[in-house]
C-alpha cells in the first residue's frame, strides 16, 4: 500500500452552520504555530463556523484504489476544564461535488492545552463514501471542521495545521513486455 500526504493550501471561514467565525483561515497551511482561532465569550457553549479546507494538491495515479483516509488536525484549546473546553463538532470529508461525506469522524475528546496532532479517520476508512483517484486529485477535495466551545467566561479553539493523508493500492500495469507463448504450438 502507498501513501501520499499534503497540507490544504486553501481555507477559509464558511458560515454554512455555528455562530462563531474562524479569524485567519488561511494560517491553517503550515505546521509553523501560527493558528486560526475561534473565540467564544459567552458562558454556554457555542459552535463554530466551518473551517472550510480544500486544494490539497494530490496526485494520486490513474486506476489505483483508495483504501483509507486521514484528516489530520493539529490543535489546541485555551481551556480544558469542566466547564471550558473544545471538542470537535464535524469532522467530514469534501468530495470533488462539493458534498460532504456521510460519515463525520468528529472525536469526542476535549482538546489538549497544547497542540496536538489529532488524526481522523484510518488507513481503511472511507468515510462512507466511494473514492477515485480523480475525487483525491480533484482542487475540490478537501475538509471541514466544525468545534463545539463550552464556555464559562472565554474560551479559544486554535487549529496550526491540516493535512489529509491518503492510504491506495497502485494500479498494476501490465508488463507489455511479456511474450506470449501459444501452447498449442509445437
Amino acid at each position: 500500500m502507498a501513501t501520499a500526504t499534503k497540507a490544504t493550501t486553501h481555507a477559509v471561514d464558511s458560515s454554512t452552520v455555528g455562530t462563531v467565525a474562524w479569524g485567519s483561515p488561511g494560517n491553517v497551511t503550515a505546521n509553523d504555530a501560527t493558528f486560526s482561532t475561534a473565540l467564544y465569550s459567552g458562558t454556554k457553549t457555542a459552535t463554530t463556523h466551518y473551517l472550510y479546507c480544500d486544494t490539497f494538491g494530490f496526485d494520486i495515479p490513474y486506476g489505483a484504489i483508495i483504501n483509507g483516509i486521514v484528516a489530520g488536525i493539529h490543535c489546541k484549546s485555551s481551556a480544558s476544564s469542566v466547564g471550558d473546553y473544545c471538542v470537535d463538532g464535524v469532522v467530514k470529508l469534501i468530495k470533488a461535488d462539493s458534498s460532504l461525506s456521510a460519515t463525520d469522524n468528529a472525536l469526542a475528546s476535549h482538546w489538549d492545552t497544547v497542540e496536538t496532532d489529532t488524526p481522523h479517520g484510518s488507513s481503511t476508512d472511507l468515510w462512507g463514501e466511494t473514492w477515485t483517484p480523480a475525487n483525491i486529485n480533484s482542487s475540490a477535495f478537501g475538509m471541514v471542521l466544525s468545534v463545539l466551545i463550552a464556555s464559562t467566561s472565554f474560551t479559544m479553539a486554535s487549529v496550526d495545521y491540516i493535512y489529509i493523508t491518503v492510504y491506495y493500492t497502485p494500479r498494476i500495469p501490465r508488463n507489455s513486455s511479456a511474450v506470449y507463448q501459444n501452447p498449442c504450438i509445437i
